[in-house]
């Protein structure tokens, strides 16, 4: 009976369970690195290094103020596209990561016996039959 309820729990409850934790680790994952609202910010300034943008003056005062906001993007969207590189790649480790677990998971049960079957005849990785 013990058995019958471990091995309706491994395969209902427990695989379930096993795909609800992958789930909750992709979303935090991409919520970590929050690709979406990087991408629409890709070009906006990265920080505020002109200060107040001054709309009237000395066209050399606005040129500098210009250029300032052009370099602030350009290393903003440097930032934010590698930041969207990388999140993409551990994104992507994580969901083959989960993947393999969700395909282990269901012959977990299995190894023991396959084990003990293998040491039975003496088998061992490193050595030939």
């Amino acid at each position: 009976m013990l058995v019958a309820a471990f091995v309706a729990w491994w395969y209902g409850g427990g695989w379930s369970l096993q795909m609800s934790e992958v789930a909750a680790q992709f979303r935090r994952t991409a919520d970590f690195f929050s690709i979406g609202l990087l991408l629409k910010t890709l070009i906006n300034p990265f920080k505020g290094i002109s200060g107040e943008v001054p709309s009237q003056g000395p066209l050399g005062v606005m040129a500098r103020a210009w250029f300032d906001r052009q370099l602030s993007r350009a290393i903003g969207a440097v930032i934010r596209l590698f930041t969207v590189l990388a999140g993409g790649l551990v994104i992507l480790a994580v969901s083959l990561a989960g993947a393999l677990r969700l395909i282990i998971w269901p012959l977990l049960p299995l190894l023991p016996p396959v084990l003990a079957v293998l040491w039975l005849i003496g088998w061992v990785p490193w050595r030939q039959i």
